[in-house]
């Protein structure tokens, strides 16, 4: 695959996956976050000029930027994603026909990934206010 025919596979991918995290604001099912993230890589590999964007953005760029500088995930976005992992674990077993070994199997990963979210900061660390680093000095 050239490299401009890659630009444009990664550009128009992000795009689609900003338009699903906007979507996602407005229903509380579809995490918003991990689509922009997604997004943010696909514009940093195809489209520095719409990476720029999403990250200038007022509303959609925080997120990112936490999440880039300080591996942040807002406490919204955890509840939601173990909330949803749990929902479709849920049925998977109850309402699936899926071969025994695979609820598990499945059970492990989330368990996995659920972890790696909960471990994760929900704010960014508090940075030093001007007054506070004057305290220290004079001391």
């Amino acid at each position: 695959m050239t490299r401009k025919v890659r630009d444009v596979f990664l550009t128009g991918l992000g795009i689609l996956l900003v338009i699903i995290g906007v979507i996602g604001i407005f229903l509380p099912v579809l995490p918003t976050t991990v689509f922009l993230l997604m997004a943010a890589w696909c514009f940093t590999n195809g489209s520095p000029k719409l990476n720029h964007w999403l990250l200038t953005h007022p509303h959609l760029g925080p997120p990112v930027i936490e999440w880039r500088a300080h591996g942040v995930i807002p406490f919204r976005g955890k509840v939601l994603a173990i909330v949803m992992m749990s929902a479709s674990l849920a049925y998977l077993i109850f309402f699936s026909s899926a071969p025994a070994f695979v609820a598990p199997l499945v059970g492990g990963i989330l368990f996995c990934v659920a972890i790696f979210i909960v471990t994760r900061p929900s704010r960014p660390p508090e940075s030093l206010t001007p007054q506070s680093e004057q305290s220290d000095s004079s001391d």
